[in-house]
């Protein structure tokens, strides 16, 4: 089946994160630069000021002539509040001309080196992000096709069935009659197995696209969404901690610092990223209609409620898969409880280490966090595939007792 109208979705969002891993770039260079210069002082702190203020603020529209810093589908700024503070730190870089050499060794632990774990991390997740829209993708059209599989299977027991009917009809005498006779009860039993089958793999295949769309994807574009944050969220605190060390040496730059400080602390990446996410309006509303459109019809031969066969052949496959799916969900279950239960561990971990950062990395217990994540997203998919079809088989044990 291959990607849908949600592939454009994912890419909009993917494109701001490029874009805010590309801005902390910029800030992460310019705070480089910003180190080298301090070597020199004040000539070179200045003519770095003038350089970056004739350059402007960085883009927040796409154009073909200028690599933008966000993505901006609508007239102004989605970032309002970053690009406030983004020109007072500009304005701050004047005013502290006069800050003596020792800042540069403050800004290289405090600035450039978040900035580029940063974009490693940040980075890393985007890429983990969209390899796992292709897994999950891959994971749908491979069920999906062995719905089809399952039809084409069915097709080729119906051909089988006739071809046997037409050889019965012209036998030669009635020991060739006798055979087909024979060849044609086995042919029936295999083309109503073959429609059994089709029936579980469709059911299948529409739980299974139905999650995608109402639960997998969306879950998949609230994860870029926070990696999105993420990225900002670094930002900001690369451009506190700068102006935290520009606040031990910048005595004389009292009235441009408290007004870079003020910006800042009025970063609200939540509120920008959310304004960014306005543009993009009604993309749930269109998983949900999309969801509803691809559901696979089922043919002539299935009626509306997908009733399996109640013949005797039948009966015997179905009490034969009920007690096989019912292993697999019964395992699948102890493996969601497992991952489950090691996210919560994981998350209590993350909290502890938030709270005190001197215990641990915070950021490497989420990324575990967000990769078993990923896994119990799969192990569920699973799930709803062979429970779709114990259910299924299940109401057809109440309607008949014979099969239990």
């Amino acid at each position: 089946m291959g990607a849908g109208p949600e592939l454009q979705e994912l890419k909009a969002i993917d494109h701001e994160v490029v874009a805010a891993i590309h801005f902390g770039n910029q800030v992460r260079d310019f705070a480089q630069e910003r180190l080298t210069m301090e070597a020199e002082y004040a000539e070179k702190l200045l003519a770095l000021h003038a350089k970056t203020s004739q350059a402007g603020l960085p883009k927040t529209r796409h154009t073909n002539t200028s690599q933008s810093a966000f993505a901006n589908t609508g007239d102004g700024s989605e970032y309002r509040t970053l690009e406030a503070a983004w020109l007072a730190l500009l304005n701050d870089l004047e005013a502290s001309a006069k800050n003596h050499r020792s800042f540069s060794e403050a800004i290289h632990s405090g600035v450039v080196g978040l900035l580029e774990g940063l974009e490693k991390n940040n980075e890393d997740g985007r890429r983990k992000n969209a390899a796992f829209y292709t897994r999950l993708l891959s994971e749908r059209d491979r069920i999906v096709t062995e719905a089809h599989k399952a039809k084409s299977k069915f097709d080729a027991s119906c051909e089988a069935l006739e071809a046997v009917k037409t050889k019965q009809l012209r036998a030669p005498d009635e020991r060739t009659a006798e055979k087909l006779s024979h060849k044609l009860k086995e042919d029936s039993v295999d083309r109503v197995n073959a429609k059994t089958s089709h029936a579980l793999a469709l059911a299948s295949a529409n739980a299974v696209q139905d999650r995608f769309y109402k639960d997998d994807l969306p879950s998949l574009m609230d994860a870029n969404r926070n990696l999105l944050e993420d990225s900002l969220e670094g930002v900001t605190k690369a451009w506190k901690n700068f102006l935290e060390c520009s606040a031990q040496l910048a005595a004389n730059s009292d009235v441009s610092l408290a007004d870079a400080r003020n910006q800042v602390d009025r970063v609200d990446v939540s509120s920008d990223v959310a304004l960014f996410m306005g543009t993009r309006g009604g993309w749930r509303e269109m998983l949900e209609s999309e969801a509803a459109t691809m559901k696979l019809t089922p043919p002539i031969y299935l009626d509306e409620t997908n009733d399996l066969s109640r013949e005797e052949s039948s009966i015997i496959f179905l009490k034969n898969k009920l007690r096989k799916l019912r292993k697999r969900v019964e395992q699948l279950n102890t493996d969601i409880e497992l991952k489950e239960n090691m996210i919560l561990g994981m998350e209590t971990l993350e909290a502890a280490y938030r709270q005190d950062p001197a215990q641990g990395d915070a950021r490497a217990v989420r990324e575990t966090i967000l990769a078993e994540t990923r896994e119990l997203v799969v192990v569920r998919i699973a799930k709803t595939k062979f429970q779709t079809q114990i259910d299924l088989i299940l109401k057809e044990i109440r309607k008949d007792k014979s099969l239990i």
